[in-house]
């Protein structure tokens, strides 16, 4: 279609700028369409950024189920954070159940029911309190950062923890005792001194306590998740492989004979108590009453414990 000046009417060709005629700039059209281009382009950004925040807050660890202290009860059992249980990565983190010990002015003691790992209470073979072992920072740092979302890490009360020793002796009756008092040794044959108070968001249970709980049948003796059963296999195998026996068939078999044979209870749990030397550290035993004792660089279940507030 042909073009004409705007201002003489002068025939103008394609390639013209200016009127050949009048010297008049030629007007071109404006093509509309880029400008199409750039706002479809900005509004798939912002389209894009949305859909970026709604996924990532819809994926985020969302706080565990409410609670009030009215509905609960001591000994119940309730959910809070998440950890890997069924040794199966695949399906994500399952929620951690914890049993309620404890209850006060809208907070509650807690105890994972089982026992979420296996690990040594302090890297080396040596002497250890809590305040410094390995497994406590290992709780108030890895654990607590992979368990709990940030909301969930605002309900966790950090708690001034007293350490007292561990004396091991005879009572009156002749029998064996070890306790963090010694109340009630006639003849104390071990002992060893108090350490120092520790701020703890996640720790243990000592020596008293945990007879305490065990006693009035508000914990019974825990049994291993699949994924700290699988870590418990892991050391016992390497145990064995330094000692040159490498027959993982043979062990595993062994472990199901003894876990039939005992339970499901079937591990020892550390406590933050120390032992009977200062490079020991008390754990409870699925084959004992009493509190027994382990060098530090071993390994033994791990059952955390902590207060949160609820209301």
């Amino acid at each position: 279609m042909a073009k004409f000046c705007s201002e003489c009417g002068a025939k103008l060709y394609k390639k013209d700028v200016f009127c050949p005629n009048c010297g008049s700039i030629v007007a071109k059209k404006k093509n509309k369409f880029p400008n199409i281009i750039i706002i479809l382009v900005i509004c798939f950004i912002i389209a894009l950024l949305f859909l970026t925040a709604f996924l990532f807050l819809s994926r985020r660890k969302k706080p565990s189920r409410e609670y009030t202290e009215q509905q609960i009860e001591i000994g119940d059992t309730i959910e809070f954070g998440t950890y890997e249980q069924d040794n199966d990565e695949s399906d994500g983190k399952e929620p951690i159940e914890w049993i309620v010990l404890e209850k006060e002015d809208g907070c509650v003691f807690l105890i994972s029911e089982y026992c979420l790992e296996y690990r040594a209470y302090n890297t080396d073979s040596e002497d250890v309190t809590w305040e410094n072992s390995a497994l406590r920072e290992w709780l108030n740092d890895n654990f607590i950062d992979e368990a709990f979302s940030s909301e969930e890490k605002e309900m966790i009360i950090t708690q001034t923890v007293e350490n007292p020793g561990l004396y091991a002796g005879v009572d009156e009756d002749g029998s064996w005792i070890v306790t963090n008092s010694d109340e009630y040794i006639e003849d104390i044959l071990y002992q060893t001194d108090d350490s120092n108070a520790t701020k703890d968001e996640v720790y243990l249970l000592n020596a008293d306590e945990a007879i305490l709980y065990l006693g009035s049948g508000i914990i019974e003796y825990p049994p291993l998740t699949e994924y700290a059963k699988e870590r418990f296999m892991e050391a016992v195998l390497e145990q064995a492989r330094e000692s040159g026996y490498d027959d993982e068939e043979a062990i595993r078999e062994q472990y199901a004979e003894m876990e039939e044979e005992y339970g499901e209870g079937f591990c020892i749990w550390w406590l933050r108590s120390p032992g009977v030397s200062d490079d020991s550290a008390a754990v409870i035993s699925y084959e004992a009453d009493e509190i027994q004792v382990q060098d530090v660089s071993g390994m033994a279940a791990v059952r955390p414990v902590l207060w949160i507030e609820i209301d």
